[in-house]
């Protein structure tokens, strides 16, 4: 609402702004409750022109000079209020009481924004004032969100479902990567730590890792309901750097009563 004035802070500075913008923002919830909104400018450090909400730079959204960017909070529990105008510029930070909108970190609000990235654009290009008193822009929505809105929903009745082509098709996923291994490989930072992966393991299993002669080089056991990765860093079990070639990885889920082979390529190149 143009004609009614705001006390805004600078969305870039995290400063309440030299001068107050000239409109002031209200959200109107479907039960009839009507609360006013915080204010930030996202300013577009024209030199000369900071501290207040001004025509900028042609930007990419508009066809002409649009006024600084607009973004409006809600504040859990209140409003903004005209009576605490003046803390609000005495304290000139939007931590303190009672300029507290929820934000985070400076320049990065973690609060939520109702309006976000609003850009007023004049037509003719040229013209100059902000919007007349008594100028209205209305936003609606059929879908209206609040900051206290809780989504919830239920699992009841939807068990677990044992199929086995729905395991077979979750046993053909696992695999390792990179496959071949390289010794430049990109992924290994630093190059002194190499590694492999596996992947789509179950929770629990039982990696045995083979040379092409049906040598055990090396066992690792994944027992990790929160991953489904697990690492090989390329040595056997005496810690000696496992050296070039084919290897069979044989994999056993004994909760699954299933398992699987792979077969993988070491390429280490010079060791220098």
């Amino acid at each position: 609402v143009f004609g009614d004035s705001s006390v805004a802070w600078s969305y870039l500075n995290d400063t309440v702004l030299d001068e107050k913008v000239p409109f002031a923002v209200y959200k109107y919830d479907p039960d009839g409750t009507v609360q006013r909104q915080f204010v930030a400018i996202y300013e577009d450090q024209v030199v000369g022109t900071e501290g207040t909400w001004d025509q900028g730079i042609a930007s990419a959204y508009t066809a002409t000079s649009g006024y600084e960017e607009i973004y409006c909070y809600g504040k859990t529990g209140g409003e903004y209020q005209v009576a605490d105008e003046t803390a609000y510029i005495a304290a000139n930070d939007i931590y303190s009481a009672p300029s507290s909108t929820g934000w985070g970190a400076p320049g990065n609000p973690v609060g939520y924004a109702y309006i976000n990235r609003l850009i007023v654009a004049m037509y003719p290009e040229g013209e100059i004032g902000p919007p007349v008193d008594g100028t209205i822009i209305r936003f609606n929505t059929y879908k209206p969100l609040d900051i206290d809105d809780v989504f919830a929903f239920s699992t009841a009745g939807l068990e677990p479902v044992n199929s086995d082509s729905l395991m077979q098709a979750a046993i053909e996923k696992i695999n390792v990567f990179p496959n071949p291994y390289y010794g430049y490989v990109t992924i290994n930072n630093p190059y002194f730590q190499p590694y492999v992966t596996f992947t789509h393991l179950p929770p629990r299993a039982t990696i045995k890792i083979f040379n092409l002669a049906g040598i055990l080089v090396k066992t690792i056991e994944h027992d990790n309901a929160s991953s489904q990765f697990v690492k090989w860093n390329l040595t056997n079990a005496s810690g000696i750097r496992a050296g070039n070639g084919m290897y069979i990885a044989h994999i056993s889920m004994p909760e699954q009563g299933r398992e699987k082979i792979l077969k993988f390529m070491i390429v280490r190149g010079e060791r220098r």
